[in-house]
């Protein structure tokens, strides 16, 4: 390339360069220290649906290798945020106070002083001190320690899980029942909540 071509692109570019950028300066540590920030995220959690199939299930006999067969068993698995009044399949929101407020768990109580469920979204958040990783490194080496490192709240979601009516089938080669139904059965709407906990996370 010519040298006048170069030194044309050359001054091309320097105009496509902002002026300001010419006044920026590198941050030494201490101006890095000094900036402060928002560090965590909430996300929200709600109606993720989770499709399971299982083809064949059994049990067998080894004495006599006759077995009990379960074939196609499907599972949906809901997550639900337990934010209203609204039934999807689980408990009601405000179920969880009452049914709860016997020393496992211990609602939030809303502003007249009842209590009540407590949404709470995903949670990430950076922190200088993880508090049950602190507390056991402090314990660990007799003296007051901090762990920094994410703290991650957990979303208060119902899960629900129901599966789809299935044979279990007899199945025991040259036998008269070979093949028979030994019964059939569902499950419905079984319900486990998430309500409160964290999860730590940090270096070592």
């Amino acid at each position: 390339m010519k040298k006048s071509a170069l030194r044309t692109l050359l001054a091309a570019a320097m105009i496509l360069v902002p002026f300001s950028a010419f006044g920026l300066e590198a941050m030494n540590d201490q101006a890095m220290n000094d900036v402060t920030g928002q560090a965590g995220v909430s996300i929200a959690v709600d109606n993720v649906q989770l499709y399971q199939s299982i083809g064949k299930l059994s049990y067998t006999d080894t004495d006599t290798n006759a077995a009990l067969a379960i074939y196609d068993l499907v599972q949906m698995t809901k997550l639900n945020a337990i934010v209203d009044d609204t039934d999807r399949g689980g408990q009601l929101a405000n179920a969880y106070g009452a049914i709860l407020s016997n020393g496992f768990y211990t609602p939030v109580a809303d502003l007249n002083g009842a209590a009540t469920h407590h949404a709470q979204a995903l949670t990430i958040d950076v922190v200088d001190a993880l508090p049950m990783l602190s507390a056991g490194v402090s314990n660990n080496m007799g003296m007051a320690l901090n762990v920094a490192g994410v703290l991650i709240g957990l979303p208060t979601v119902e899960i629900v899980q129901s599966i789809s009516p299935f044979d279990i089938v007899v199945e025991a080669a040259g036998s008269a029942n070979d093949g028979a139904s030994f019964g059939r059965l569902a499950i419905e709407n079984q319900v486990t909540a998430i309500l409160s906990g964290t999860l730590e996370i940090a270096p070592h």
